[in-house]
């Protein structure tokens, strides 16, 4: 059978599977500008799925709840009365937020217009938030696995291209902002800042993500201009040790 989407977020009690919207791609839940959506997409084997957030124009996921246990078209998503979200695998659990107890609080998961979702109260206070439209926050510094032990090849806190950098505590995350890569503390005191784009109106209508390839190259992508790329690529090539 299928459902309506829902607009913006969704409530206590909510429940369903990828075939309860089959006709809506799986996806079960818009941000209320239209711009990303959250559900089931499937995977290479079209008989298993994930759970995800998807920039719509463009079908780009851009956060994923269970890459490495993908699950049936009858499995279910559930936002249990507890405030828990559970994702389902037959009887297994393959992916929870662990949030059991916060739902005597919350009023429900709210998609944001910036592709983030959130665990909210009935003022509009937010209890757990994931933020979708980012790179990794740890660690320092990006490696791979060489010959023998990982080696690294590039160090944000070493890299002299930053145009903001100030003292702080220690990294805690990091967003994408109008066209700059920023880094923050837990005090949310902005420390490091990259431009990302030649663009210098930050207001223009641009989304970026932050790719990173298995290359080990770090590339960003407006996905409001198809093909289009950002110029800073911070890590470039890595070179293999001299043993």
């Amino acid at each position: 059978m299928a459902n309506t989407r829902f607009i913006g977020s969704i409530e206590l009690g909510f429940q369903g599977s990828q075939m309860n919207w089959i006709d809506n791609n799986g996806l079960f839940l818009v941000s209320n500008n239209s711009l990303f959506g959250l559900g089931f997409t499937t995977t290479k084997d079209v008989t298993l799925f994930l759970l995800v957030i998807m920039h719509l124009k463009t079908t780009k996921v851009i956060w994923a709840a269970n890459r490495d246990f993908p699950v049936s078209n009858l499995d279910q998503f559930v936002f249990e009365k507890n405030g828990n979200l559970l994702l389902h695998k037959g009887p297994s659990v393959v992916w929870t937020t662990n949030s059991g107890g916060t739902g005597n609080m919350m009023s429900g998961l709210a998609l944001q217009d910036s592709g983030d979702w959130v665990l909210q109260r009935g003022d509009g206070k937010v209890i757990l938030m994931c933020r979708c439209i980012r790179i990794m926050p740890y660690p320092y510094c990006v490696s791979v696995p060489m010959l023998h032990s990982p080696q690294p090849y590039w160090s944000m806190g070493k890299d002299d291209r930053r145009n903001i950098d100030k003292n702080g505590g220690e990294l805690a995350f990091a967003s994408i902002d109008g066209n700059s890569l920023r880094f923050f503390d837990e005090s949310k005191v902005l420390l490091w800042q990259f431009s990302i784009s030649d663009l210098v109106d930050v207001n223009v209508n641009a989304t970026w993500i932050a790719v990173l390839g298995s290359g080990g190259l770090i590339r960003f992508f407006n996905l409001n201009a198809k093909g289009s790329s950002g110029t800073f690529d911070p890590c470039g090539t890595p070179k293999a040790p001299v043993w």
